[in-house]
């Protein structure tokens, strides 16, 4: 997590010289931010927005319900196999002529929002 901490230490001490009002992050990047801005008693979402990404259970355990951009699992999970499954017979088509590469998504995953109590 010392990575995370690094990004969100850096953004947090530059808010007032760069006038950083939002911050979206994955969702463990989120969280340990409104943790860290509450430490520090800056008002979310007066002062910093905080958006999670990915919408998993952290998102109710930073301190307050955070906002959230929610990826559909099930949708991910399914293109991930299919993308996978492709990859593997493009690989296999080895006495093709036609210059094939990997297989190469064109899938957009469905995505929510989710209202918390980070976002004005």
């Amino acid at each position: 997590f010392q990575g995370y901490k690094n990004a969100v230490n850096a953004v947090l001490n530059s808010m007032p010289v760069d006038g950083v009002d939002a911050v979206v992050s994955s969702d463990i990047g989120a969280a340990l931010c409104v943790r860290e801005a509450m430490r520090r008693h800056i008002s979310i979402p007066r002062d910093l927005q905080i958006i999670a990404y990915d919408g998993t259970y952290l998102t109710d355990l930073a301190g307050m319900k955070m906002t959230a951009v929610a990826q559909i699992a099930q949708v991910a999970v399914g293109n991930i196999v299919r993308a996978i499954a492709k990859e593997g017979d493009a690989k296999a088509d080895t006495t093709s002529a036609t210059g094939r590469k990997p297989y190469e998504p064109d899938v957009l995953i469905p995505v929510t929002r989710k209202l918390g109590d980070t976002t004005r």
